[in-house]
């Protein structure tokens, strides 16, 4: 297979403890940097995570707020200012995550790689992290079928 410059995104919508939603993407846009790479990912975080809280307020259940923990401090820092600073290139479509942010309607938090929920989702990572991953968004391996699928062959 060719080799492609595009990057991959990946996130975890969670409630609580519970993973609601993961995602793994290849980008659609070509980034000129890792740090707008990150921030497409972070707009396409909070997307998601503005279209899960709209159907939780369709069922009545109100009055969540979103934080998107991220370990990209260029992509944080793209969303906090307003207007397109020194990243040009970036389509003007992009920024309404920066009203988002200034409003307080979304929070970024920063957090280590190591802990990055969406990390294993967009790269290779060493076994003790893969593990690590599964056990915060309440994933297990199970070695076996189960027991209604025994009698279809794969």
């Amino acid at each position: 297979p060719g080799v492609s410059r595009m990057s991959t995104s990946g996130g975890v919508l969670m409630l609580g403890n519970h993973t609601a939603k993961h995602w793994s993407s290849t980008q659609h846009t070509y980034a000129l940097s890792s740090g707008e790479s990150e921030y497409y990912a972070l707009v396409k975080s909070a997307s998601q995570a503005i279209g899960l809280r709209s159907m939780l307020n369709d069922i009545n259940v109100n009055s969540l707020g979103i934080e998107i923990k991220t370990d990209a401090s260029a992509a944080i820092g793209i969303a906090s200012r307003r207007g397109l600073g020194r990243v040009r290139h970036i389509e003007v479509a992009q920024l309404w995550i920066q009203e988002k942010v200034a409003e307080g309607k979304l929070k970024l938090i920063k957090v280590p790689g190591q802990v990055n929920l969406a990390d294993a989702l967009t790269k290779h990572v060493p076994t003790d992290i893969l593990h690590y991953h599964c056990e915060h968004t309440m994933q297990h391996a199970q070695k076996n079928r189960h027991k209604l699928m025994q009698n279809i062959i794969a």
